[in-house]
């Protein structure tokens, strides 16, 4: 999955249309509405930072945006020379406590992991990360037909039959109006 990012970014490709546009208006509308901006956040599968960038129209990341993983290490260090102060980690980078923020989001990079144990790795990582808010935009139909994958960097996987770990609640979940894309938001139980 690295070698597909780092080539598509390399070449001047940018993050994805979840990333951009009316589906990229809606999230940040979702955002808002559980407060996630006025939260510490951290973005699993930053990529290219064209989420973020100008969401509040200074051009700027959200105030309390802390970081990023993603797998593609060039893009991280094109990251981290733009915003030195910030966290750019590569997943086997993470240290739990560390690298925890009180939102973590991760967009539409779930279906792009073909490996089972992957796939259930860095979910994981997303609800450790978070100690408040984890928010996570994935499909809710499979877009292939007679299959659940395009055999190349996507993958098909309903969330809704993965359980939820242990003091984390399924909060909301968004559809947009493409019928296709969801956002899931999971809250953290309060001990």
């Amino acid at each position: 999955m690295a070698e597909y990012w780092d080539a598509r970014y390399r070449v001047g490709g940018v993050s994805g249309s979840g990333s951009l546009g009316e589906m990229r208006i809606w999230k940040l509308d979702i955002l808002r509405s559980y407060g996630v901006l006025d939260m510490t956040i951290l973005d699993y599968g930053c990529g290219d930072l064209s989420f973020w960038l100008n969401s509040d129209g200074t051009g700027t990341l959200p105030p309390r945006y802390i970081g990023g993983v993603d797998v593609s290490k060039p893009q991280l260090l094109r990251n981290r020379g733009r915003f030195p102060h910030h966290r750019w980690m590569l997943p086997g980078e993470i240290k739990h406590v560390r690298d925890q923020a009180e939102a973590v989001t991760c967009f539409d990079v779930l279906f792009h992991i073909l490996p089972e144990d992957e796939f259930l790795r860095v979910r994981e990582n997303v609800f450790n990360l978070a100690t408040r808010i984890a928010v996570v935009g994935n499909w809710v139909h499979n877009p292939f037909r007679g299959t659940d994958t395009d055999g190349k960097y996507q993958c098909f996987r309903l969330l809704d039959k993965y359980p939820i770990p242990c003091n984390w609640t399924l909060v909301d979940k968004q559809l947009y109006s493409d019928k296709l894309n969801a956002v899931y938001i999971y809250r953290r139980d309060q001990p």
